[in-house]
């Protein structure tokens, strides 16, 4: 048996996967906490600011602007984790961001989760969870795709490629399904 073959190849990164999926989910963890843990009566004034901030993209003329500001809103994290496959040590702030979206993704659903109950789940997972899930797997992607393809960077910019099609998906769902979708839960929920 050859030292350093494939098998070693695949247990490296099978690693790196369940390295960064703990990451990601001890960042989750921690935001949760840490709403739980700073929940205080000033949350039902913020309840009504994101109600109104629902409403006033609702009901926003200019999208096509807000589009533009959200597709380079999650182009910056992208391209961000798609340089970092590039260093040697760069697969550890890969995690880092990825971590740190996960905390993030956590404190936002326990605040709605705490604000308004069951009501709040369904907020959480229309406003939060759905395109930050599709981002998070885009950044895993990115992350150990990335890596296997140290030399290729043809498949590099493919992936890159891809990746951007899902910013393009992301920026669409967060300016024009999100709003008349929260207001629905809003107006439910009141």
């Amino acid at each position: 048996m050859r030292r350093g073959g494939k098998n070693s190849l695949n247990t490296k990164y099978t690693a790196t996967h369940i390295i960064i999926f703990m990451v990601l989910f001890m960042g989750t963890v921690t935001g949760s906490i840490v709403a739980g843990r700073f929940y205080n009566e000033s949350f039902n004034i913020y309840s009504q600011n994101i109600y109104e901030s629902f409403r006033s993209m609702d009901m926003a003329y200019d999208r096509l602007s807000e589009l533009r500001d959200s597709f380079f809103k999650y182009l910056r994290t992208i391209v961000l984790v798609w340089v970092l496959g590039f260093l040697y040590g760069g697969v550890f702030f890969q995690g880092a961001l990825i971590g740190l979206r996960g905390f993030f993704v956590g404190y936002s659903v326990s605040v709605f989760v705490i604000q308004f109950g069951a009501g709040g789940l369904l907020l959480a997972i229309a406003a939060v969870l759905a395109h930050n899930i599709f981002l998070i797997i885009i950044c895993f992607w990115i992350a150990l795709k990335g890596k296997r393809s140290q030399e290729d960077l043809a498949e590099k910019f493919f992936i890159l490629l891809f990746s951007l099609i899902g910013a393009v998906i992301i920026s669409l769902y967060e300016v024009y399904i999100i709003p008349p979708i929260c207001l629905l839960i809003f107006n439910a929920l009141n």
